[in-house]
């Protein structure tokens, strides 16, 4: 458990991860015809998903009950309110109830209550708004050996992503959908007993985020 927590009397957060995929590959090839020896075309095959689920620490400044119904005594001496009107201050630095927006309490009222018996500096309100992250790799290979000196080896990962971030105080949290793509191809060469080359080219992508 974080400290803030235990001291706030808060239970540890919750936190789950699970990892699970499979691989599957092996030599391409048509009995009695094409690869028949089943040393030249290859394929490999991968799928793995991933899932975190946890909580995000938020922490905040939020009006009392008092304070939503005008009563700011508690700001005393370091902060006083005015009457916008005369610019006198007001008594004991309450707004009279008459004098209070409704629209501006229902300001007030949008913002969660103070957690109780949590005060850590000027902060009196702790949320943990829930958070989590999938991911899924799709991953596909080719190797080609077209002689004994030459390799080819062809690559393709496509990986998903959606996850969440919660805004201050758990208003509302934005989903993020963030696909990457990769893509290699590489052709190693065995030029004699003592020299190896290999050329590689690779791409990647990811497309440009979208949330909701």
């Amino acid at each position: 458990n974080t400290w803030t927590r235990q001291n706030a009397g808060l239970e540890k957060s919750p936190h789950k991860y699970n990892a699970w995929g499979f691989t599957l590959g092996g030599p391409l090839y048509i009995p009695g015809g094409f690869n028949q020896d089943k040393q030249r075309l290859f394929f490999f095959w991968g799928e793995e998903w991933q899932r975190d689920r946890t909580v995000e620490e938020q922490m905040a400044t939020v009006p009392t009950a008092a304070m939503r119904n005008g009563d700011f005594s508690a700001l005393l001496p370091g902060r006083v309110i005015r009457n916008p009107v005369t610019g006198q201050p007001f008594q004991g630095n309450i707004i009279p109830r008459g004098m209070i927006s409704p629209q501006g309490q229902a300001l007030l009222n949008a913002y969660p209550q103070p957690t109780p018996g949590f005060q850590q500096g000027a902060f009196n309100w702790i949320g943990n708004p829930s958070v989590f992250n999938n991911q899924r790799k799709d991953s596909i290979k080719i190797d080609w050996v077209p002689s004994g000196n030459h390799r080819v080896a062809l690559r393709h990962t496509w990986a998903p992503n959606i996850w969440n971030d919660p805004e201050p105080m758990g208003v509302y949290s934005t989903i993020w959908d963030y696909p990457g793509r990769t893509m290699a191809a590489t052709l190693t060469s065995t030029l004699s007993n003592s020299l190896i080359n290999e050329f590689s080219f690779s791409w990647g992508t990811t497309s440009p985020s979208k949330y909701f």
